[in-house]
């Protein structure tokens, strides 16, 4: 069975920032997806939230992971590694994504632990689109 990892703001592919030389790395783009659920503006990123009241889909990348290190080092990055201080920011959990293409996967996803209140929501489930306007 194939590892796939969903990512929804900073590890897209098309998102300028550090990460994705390691995304390049790690992981092969699969296709473009959607996971239902809420999305926050953080600052410089977003929060995922995973709820099923008004719940709106959500769009990102879905990654197949090329290596066993990759989540280790995407866990790192999120701030949930063992090397962490809890309770962390993130946790990653397996959901059920919808590709483009209308393929139902299960992935890996990085679900906000925080609350959101005095966050802005992100109504457009898209943060590479609000990101860029």
């Amino acid at each position: 069975m194939s590892n796939f990892l969903f990512v929804y703001g900073t590890l897209r592919r098309d998102f300028p920032g550090p990460m994705i030389k390691e995304v390049r790395r790690y992981c092969q783009f699969v296709e473009t997806g959607t996971v239902r659920g809420k999305l926050y503006d953080l600052g410089s990123y977003p929060g995922f939230v995973d709820v099923k009241k008004d719940a709106i889909d959500i769009v990102g990348d879905i990654m197949e992971l090329k290596s066993p290190d990759a989540l280790a080092v995407f866990d790192e990055y999120e701030e949930c590694g063992p090397s962490d201080p809890k309770p962390w920011p993130y946790v990653r959990k397996r959901l059920p994504v919808l590709g483009a293409g209308g393929k139902k996967r299960s992935a890996w996803v990085y679900l906000y632990t925080r609350s959101t209140v005095g966050f802005t929501e992100i109504n457009s489930g898209d943060f590479l689109t609000y990101w860029c306007k």
